[in-house]
């Protein structure tokens, strides 16, 4: 189903941004 797909695709996005501010600082 794309729905469960589509959430984990935007929690792996979420968790990307959150490393990408950690990482430049």
């Amino acid at each position: 189903h794309f729905f469960i797909s589509e959430s984990i695709f935007f929690g792996i996005a979420n968790v990307l941004k959150k490393f990408n501010k950690i990482l430049k600082r």
